[in-house]
């Protein structure tokens, strides 16, 4: 018995060493992690604004290379779609998140593409605003916002 109460003992101790803490502040590499994600979504922010009417999309391992395009207001635009999986990807613009919103209007519907391939879409011109672009094989995926300034 006297046994059975020494190992129940220790068992209790090390549960609260376990259990115990400091409260000293989050390491350097858990701060510099939360800053470096602060960053880049304002990075994201800052530099999705439009740079000309020719813009690049690449889709690989289901994922988009960027969460955002820009485009000029009143211009169109074209896309230089690179899918790069051997999966079928395409480009489709909608006035909203059509998975969030069941009123989002399709502005842009691009041909299904059979990768590995490139092909180019041609956008018309849009109002200024900011809209919704995804894969319509991979919406929860591969989707971004589009950005007409």
């Amino acid at each position: 018995m006297t046994r059975w109460v020494g190992i129940v003992g220790l068992g209790a101790a090390a549960l609260l060493a376990a259990c115990g803490g400091t409260n000293a502040p989050p390491s350097a590499a858990a701060t510099s992690s939360s800053s470096s994600e602060t960053m880049s979504s304002g990075s994201m922010n800052s530099s999705c604004a439009p740079s000309g009417t020719a813009l690049k999309l690449t889709a690989k391992d289901t994922m988009f290379n960027t969460s955002c395009l820009a485009a000029p207001a009143g211009q169109a635009v074209t896309v230089n779609f690179d899918d790069q999986d051997p999966l079928q990807h395409n480009l489709a613009i909608y006035s909203a998140d059509p998975m969030m919103d069941k009123n989002a209007k399709t502005l842009f519907k691009g041909d299904l593409v059979n990768g590995p391939k490139t092909m180019t879409y041609n956008i018309p011109a849009l109002t200024a605003g900011t809209y919704h672009f995804h894969c319509d094989i991979h919406p929860t995926q591969m989707y971004g916002t589009f950005v007409v300034k």
